[in-house]
């Protein structure tokens, strides 16, 4: 596991579960990623001057090489983060399919929280029948994009000050396939043309209670310079553009 201590004052626990989706730079490795989002996580805890200390750590399993965390460990985490990964959700691969699974059996039916992040995204959502993930039908997306956010967006993602609403989301992406279709649980957050479904929230179908947030843009690059940008967003578009992709 990563871990981060924020403050030497006696700190409350936040223990979260990364589900290692991707091996291979600049996507992966996996501890690479994890610590992209535990530097997101603990900075975001800072800005919010949270009323306690925490101590904040990611345990890692390396799903996509198979790893996958025992079932009767899950209860111990209060979130699951599912991260980027070169594949697509409606692969074939085993470990694609296990992790579906997992996400219906374990993540939604017990309504564990869940950020999921531009693979993630895309699983969460293709994990229901009633969802779906699909190439990109405008090509791979890149760079900082502003979503318009729906009503939806502006309940759950309104980071307004007391006289100005945040009308957009700005973020950053790296992307070739997109979620087509949400189930009933999934709401859509905001979204652009070539991208209508950028960001989703699902809500429990008994008490409407949020279990999970899920983009399709990557936060964790916004982490620290070193690592999120000059670390993993500017090779990876460097790759993109490689390809000729972008």
């Amino acid at each position: 596991h990563v871990s981060e201590p924020l403050t030497t004052t006696p700190p409350q626990e936040l223990r979260l579960l990364f589900l290692g989706c991707e091996s291979q730079p600049p996507y992966g490795p996996y501890e690479h990623t994890a610590t992209l989002f535990l530097d997101l996580i603990t900075r975001a805890l800072e800005t919010m001057r949270a009323p306690m200390t925490y101590h904040v750590q990611i345990d890692v399993y390396h799903v996509s090489n198979h790893h996958f965390p025992p079932r009767s460990v899950l209860s111990d985490y209060q979130g699951v983060i599912l991260p980027g990964s070169f594949s697509s959700a409606y692969d074939s691969e085993p470990w694609i399919q296990e992790l579906s699974t997992l996400i219906q059996e374990e993540l939604v039916a017990k309504q564990r929280p869940t950020l999921g992040v531009c693979f993630g995204h895309q699983l969460y959502a293709h994990s229901f029948p009633e969802g779906g993930a699909i190439k990109c039908p405008a090509g791979p997306q890149a760079g900082r994009k502003i979503s318009e956010l729906t009503p939806m967006g502006q309940q759950w993602l309104n980071g307004q000050t007391e006289t100005t609403p945040t009308m957009g989301l700005q973020l950053y992406y790296t992307h070739g396939d997109m979620v087509e279709r949400l189930p009933p649980q999934g709401h859509c957050l905001g979204g652009t043309k070539e991208v209508p479904i950028q960001a989703a929230i699902y809500l429990s179908s008994t008490d409407q209670k949020p279990i999970a947030i899920t983009f399709q843009a990557h936060p964790e690059y916004a982490s620290s310079r070193s690592l999120g940008l000059q670390g993993t967003l500017n090779p990876i578009m460097k790759a993109m553009n490689d390809r000729k992709d972008i």
